[in-house]
């Protein structure tokens, strides 16, 4: 198969050289094994597969994360195989035994066949999943739907299926631990390359001990890339806001008519949040490529609309509901965060080239 199976490995046991062995009776000729700064004690294990002549060892002197070993891989397999005709990709696997080698074969037929697409291994996370494991998935699922508009069975599955062509993309992802492969999944989803999910065997091997995802700490990290996303909508409705606050009274002043005192302060208000909100959002947050005129227009459009639906807004529950205008700004934004999230995300934002 003209495929690279890349597996960092971190503190291996024997099932590595088991699942090394069974890969390449199968057929897979080109395993890449990163040796992620293991403990002493795991050395055999490396020295094994060493002596074996079936992988390719590469090594980190000290613990680095899982992020820095696979980006470590896929930089090895794509200087090796950018100019191969034929050669499909990258398929990485958990060096636990939580990847049966039918299900990596599963993921390498499903890339021949999804040349441009991320292939996904979804567990199905029926029966007896570990607490942990079922809850942070289904947490993870849920959060990524609604921030990225993507539906992901198993958003935490460290096997997938990486067609040469996306090599280059994920290698720029800075994350170096779990949070890496979730930063993959808003790569795909927000450059508009498809993901592919194939089912596979949900296995826990003595109820996941072996893995080393700290819950807590992990967990934390990876929700960090989340916070790229509400971080930006915060600092640009601070800016927004306190603009809005501070000339208010100025145009008051000057303008003898309130409702175009408010008109004027929404408009430099915004004004005001556009470049800060544009800026973030097309490098930290949705981390655009393509040239910033056309998608500034959007953006600017957008935020027109926006404007004028948010001072209708505020009218509206000033005249029926008798709030004060700044509490009605505040509510008002509030509502229109999740549209003009999604809008964003899906229209101004959304690569045009990508397949």
């Amino acid at each position: 198969m003209n495929v690279t199976v890349l597996i960092p490995a971190y503190n291996p046991n024997e099932t590595l050289l088991s699942l090394v062995e069974q890969l390449h009776q199968a057929g897979f000729g080109d395993i890449v094994v990163v040796d992620d700064g293991s403990h002493q004690a795991s050395q055999p294990v490396f020295t094994r597969l060493e002596q074996s002549g079936q992988v390719t060892l590469l090594r980190h002197a000290v613990n680095l994360g899982k992020g820095a070993a696979l980006r470590m891989g896929f930089n090895h397999a794509y200087i090796a195989h950018q100019h191969d005709r034929g050669y499909l990709g990258v398929i990485t696997a958990d060096a636990d035994g939580q990847h049966l080698p039918a299900d990596i074969a599963k993921i390498a037929q499903s890339l021949a066949e999804n040349q441009e697409a991320l292939i996904l291994g979804v567990r199905s996370f029926q029966g007896q999943v570990p607490f942990r494991s079922r809850f942070g998935n289904s947490l993870t699922q849920t959060v990524f739907r609604f921030l990225v508009g993507e539906k992901i069975t198993d958003t935490q599955t460290g096997l997938r299926g990486v067609p040469l062509a996306l090599i280059p993309i994920f290698l720029r992802i800075t994350a170096n631990r779990y949070e890496y492969e979730l930063d993959m999944l808003i790569q795909c989803a927000t450059t508009h390359h498809p993901i592919v999910q194939v089912p596979i065997a949900t296995v826990y091997i003595d109820d996941n001990r072996s893995s080393h995802f700290n819950p807590i700490v992990d967990s934390a990290k990876i929700y960090l890339v989340f916070l790229r996303f509400i971080g930006s909508s915060l600092l640009t409705a601070l800016v927004d806001n306190l603009v809005f606050i501070l000339v208010l009274p100025l145009w008051t002043g000057f303008l003898a008519n309130a409702d175009h005192a408010l008109a004027a302060s929404t408009a430099l208000a915004r004004a005001a949040s556009i470049l800060v909100n544009f800026t973030i959002n097309k490098k930290y947050v949705f981390r655009h490529q393509e040239p910033s005129a056309a998608v500034f227009i959007k953006f600017v459009l957008l935020v027109a609309v926006m404007g004028v639906v948010s001072f209708s807004m505020i009218k509206f529950m000033g005249s029926y509901w008798g709030f004060a205008v700044i509490p009605a700004k505040i509510v008002a934004e509030t509502v229109l965060y999740l549209v003009n999230f999604a809008t964003q995300r899906t229209l101004v934002f959304r690569s045009q080239d990508a397949h």
